[in-house]
């Protein structure tokens, strides 16, 4: 995949991450945070697959993702830890919701995931077009 290619296909997941953020606004608007939660999370993988892109790095999973986001672009220094380990607890928590029949988001955890979402989607927009091919 060329430049030109990636950088399409990078935009098109910011585009994604950005429809999923505002989907996670209006759930969370409307009292339904554990789906607020999923798509704040799908916000930010998105978001992160689109960084991704751009250097070059494909994954096949969410785990490869979060991994990869990590390795790629925390430990480089390009985005901080912060920003990783958001990634890494809202994948966490979307599993744990969405498939407990017991567990329950609460108002301040959704709204939490809603906020690093927010800030997620909005640094990887700040920096996608300055991110560059990785050369291994």
């Amino acid at each position: 995949m060329g430049p030109a290619h990636s950088s399409s296909i990078a935009e098109r997941l910011l585009g994604k991450a950005e429809l999923k953020l505002g989907a996670a606004r209006e759930l969370f608007d409307r009292g339904f945070f554990e789906d607020s939660a999923s798509r704040s999370y799908y916000a930010m993988f998105h978001a992160a697959r689109a960084a991704l892109t751009k250097v070059g790095v494909a994954t096949r999973t969410h785990e490869g993702t979060v991994s990869e986001f990590g390795r790629s672009l925390v430990l480089t220094g390009i985005f901080p830890r912060d920003l990783g380990r958001a990634l890494a607890e809202a994948k966490a928590a979307r599993e744990t919701y969405e498939y407990s029949a017991t567990m329950e988001i609460q108002r301040d955890e959704a709204e939490a995931l809603l906020r690093d979402a927010e800030r997620f989607v909005s640094q990887v927009k700040s920096k996608l077009k300055s991110l560059k091919p990785r050369r291994d």
